[in-house]
């Protein structure tokens, strides 16, 4: 019972691993959070049953109930020698024998444990073996389908979190216990001189295939004395896994839980990654340390939330304020207490807006049911169409509720996991939470999805070429929140302004106010067509239209094949409107923007870009779709065959 590192060879690359950097996201906090989102994962598609509450225990040990150096050598001594090892990986003086073992605890019950022959060494098609996968293979994964995780690299939270790269794994199957463990260094060089690979074992070894080989501990009084010593609570046959993290990385000494290893920080991270199981009862975590436990489940979770921010922890109260508002919305959406809308399916081609998929009645009920302080769940439905495979239609939620003074981004959930940077830009005045269950679109999802699962992204390696326009059905999704809200409220003539301010995101320096808009001297003067000022040449008019505008010639003839640049924005309170821009305000690409040109040809319309060219000198351009409430500002740039980059003055604000 040892710890085992094999020697490079000459023929063998030296290759540092790398894997652990998937999880230093910005979108991931810290070590702690990455930890418990990947551990939960991990454990939910281990469940023995689906409807089955899956329970999480986590205990972080204190200083005083740190191993001492007698007790923790039986587990490390055969690790030293490579532990201090120069070039590493590790960083220098962090451990030591001398020095007390902290450590962290994760262990998952009502799940399946690491089933699976233990001395298997190769992937086999067809043939599942969770415990190859996790000590074993890296980037490779058995999950597949419906299962949370897709890139076989989550694991690595565990060794990421030890100060020791270090991690030991203790389960129970059908087949019995298993203890192993397994340290990921650098290639290293020892006393000898001799060269090692990154990878370390602890365990016996066995002769397997003319290779000396690794496999976990069974022995019976080994294994209790593991668990005495850190305190697990598995009882044998009880089916599971027990990871241990030591050498727990929690942190500078002039910073302690700076890595969010704390008991409060944990229980955030568990809440507010994963409130949709815990709320809807299949998911319980248990977060312990010296001082006390929080039990976290559907009857527990809000009395938690509470003593944490009684806590006094500013950084802390914050985080709880953050999530509280999807919490309610997640709240009413278990209750039914919500109106119940449903949308059009998307063509069948692939996943977009049309004009007839919010008919204006239909707008106007929504409209009054948020103004009126209800919540509204919209189902909107698109075909799946897997490269190999039939098409399927599967099916989304979006919830929608009017909050003042609330700014945050929309929420997304794949299955039972929080996809948190999906989202680029907040929704001012209304709480967005979309909810994608189990089915082809959540198997779409998170195929797409970065290793850390923040984010869908459609060049990933484990997605890209699997679907026919999966991209689009990516940005439907994503975008879905913002383009429901806009368009409830696109065709309102009667919407309080306030409202409508709260809705559209504007924020910029105030270095970048832009001059007051002139208000008219009377009402007679507002029937007017808009006219711009004219300063110096003017070659462009542009006048005001009920929802839009029209462009036409003002000056001598167009030369035939001249460019027309257009930018469109809304008029903002303060800094440069087409600074302010954003695609969820409009895009002129939507069919609710609708175009009629005479005498020119539209060469480019995206986002709040348009470009024309001239092919008769009395051309005109009509733009419609914009909401009537909302002041239009339109820029034109005159680029004539021959000249460079002459600029228009002509900017109208309609």
């Amino acid at each position: 019972m040892k710890w085992h590192f094999s020697r490079k060879l000459p023929s063998d690359v030296t290759r540092d691993p790398i894997a652990g950097e998937f999880f230093a996201s910005d979108a991931i906090k810290d070590a702690g959070e990455a930890l418990v989102r990947e551990g939960i994962q991990n454990s939910l598609d281990a469940r023995l049953n689906v409807t089955d509450v899956c329970c999480i225990r986590i205990f972080l040990s204190a200083e005083r109930g740190a191993i001492d150096a007698q007790r923790h050598s039986r587990w490390f001594e055969s690790a030293w020698p490579h532990y201090m090892a120069p070039k590493n990986g590790l960083k220098s003086g962090s451990i030591s024998p001398e020095k007390k073992c902290r450590y962290l605890v994760f262990e998952d019950f009502e799940t399946t444990g690491l089933t699976g022959s233990t001395e298997q060494y190769d992937p086999i098609d067809g043939q599942k073996n969770a415990f190859f996968y996790f000590f074993r293979a890296e980037g490779k994964t058995e999950k597949e389908g419906d299962d949370r995780g897709r890139w076989g690299i989550g694991k690595q939270v565990f060794p990421r979190s030890s100060r020791a790269q270090t991690f030991f794994g203790y389960s129970e199957t059908a087949d019995g216990p298993a203890l192993m463990g397994r340290c990921i260094l650098k290639h290293h060089h020892i006393d000898s001189g001799a060269c090692f690979k990154p990878d370390g074992y602890f365990g016996v070894q066995k002769s397997i295939s003319n290779d000396i080989f690794t496999v976990p501990i069974q022995d019976a009084e080994i294994i209790s004395q593991f668990k005495n010593d850190f305190q697990l609570s598995r009882k044998s046959g009880q089916t599971g896994l027990s990871i241990v993290v030591p050498w727990l990385d929690d942190g500078d000494e002039e910073d302690p839980g700076n890595q969010g290893f704390g008991r409060n920080a944990i229980s955030i991270a568990a809440i507010s990654g994963y409130f949709i199981p815990i709320m809807e009862g299949r998911l319980e975590v248990i977060v312990e340390d010296h001082i006390g436990s929080y039990r976290i489940n559907s009857e527990t979770y809000q009395g938690v939330l509470g003593q944490i921010e009684s806590s006094g922890d500013k950084k802390l109260k914050d985080e709880v304020k953050r999530f509280r508002a999807y919490l309610e919305v997640a709240e009413i959406a278990k209750s039914g207490a919500f109106r119940d809308f449903a949308l059009p399916a998307c063509n069948s081609m692939k996943a977009e807006w049309t004009a007839e998929m919010l008919p204006e009645a239909q707008a106007q009920e929504m409209r009054e049911a948020l103004s009126a302080g209800e919540t509204i769940r919209v189902k909107s439905t698109l075909t799946v169409r897997p490269k190999e495979g039939s098409p399927i239609e599967d099916s989304f939620f979006c919830l929608v509720r009017k909050v003042d003074d609330f700014s945050a981004k929309p929420c997304h959930v794949r299955e039972d996991l929080i996809i948190s940077e999906v989202a680029r830009w907040p929704i001012n005045g209304f709480v967005c939470l979309i909810r994608v269950n189990r089915g082809p679109l959540a198997t779409l999802l998170g195929d797409s999805e970065n290793p850390s699962h923040t984010e869908w992204q459609k060049d990933s390696k484990n997605f890209k070429g699997k679907y026919t326009y999966g991209g689009v059905a990516i940005e439907f999704v994503s975008l879905f929140a913002h383009s429901l809200v806009r368009r409830i409220h696109a065709t309102s003539r009667h919407l309080d302004r306030k409202l409508l301010a709260n809705l559209f995101y504007d924020e910029l320096p105030e270095a970048e106010q832009a001059p007051t808009k002139p208000k008219p001297q009377s009402a007679k003067e507002t029937d007017k067509p808009f006219m711009p000022p004219v300063i110096g040449r003017s070659e462009i008019r542009i006048t005001e239209t009920r929802n839009g505008f029209s462009v036409f010639p003002a000056g001598p003839p167009f030369r035939l094949g001249a460019r027309i640049n257009l930018k469109v924005a809304y008029e903002t309170s303060k800094g440069n409107p087409f600074k302010a821009y954003k695609i969820f305000d409009f895009n002129l690409e939507d069919d609710v923007i609708t175009k009629k040109q005479d005498g020119c040809e539209i060469s480019v319309s995206s986002g709040n870009n348009m470009v024309i060219i001239v092919k008769d000198s009395k051309f005109s351009l009509h733009v419609s779709g914009f909401d009537i409430n909302r002041d239009l500002v339109v820029k034109a740039k005159l680029e004539e065959e021959g000249d460079q980059n002459i600029d228009s003055p002509d900017t109208a604000t309609i």
